[in-house]
């Protein structure tokens, strides 16, 4: 009976969904940040290759949460950062019912 109890209440826990981890570089499946911008889910991580220019105008619009933020890594390659060139609008985060 115990053992019952505890498998429905198993069942009904919400299932968190995985977290992704993207890659984008000029040698990646994904080359800019707008290509997974509108991809990302709580908990996702993006690296970012380093030692290349990437375009601006990015719109992030997906939000995180407290306990599973997005994060977005730049990765050193040969010491560089990654670069957005963007002008005055590189990159932009929007949220909505905050």
């Amino acid at each position: 009976m115990v053992c019952l109890f505890l498998l429905f209440g198993f069942l009904l826990l919400p299932l968190a969904p995985e977290a992704t981890t993207y890659h984008v570089g000029p040698t990646r499946s994904y080359t800019t940040l707008t290509q997974v911008a509108n991809m990302l889910l709580p908990g996702d991580t993006v690296f970012v290759d380093g030692d290349a220019t990437y375009p601006g105008g990015i719109i992030f619009s997906r939000p995180g949460s407290a306990t599973q933020p997005i994060v977005i890594h730049g990765v050193r390659i040969d010491g560089r950062r990654p670069i957005i060139d963007g002008g005055t609008n590189g990159v932009e985060f929007r949220t909505s019912g905050t």
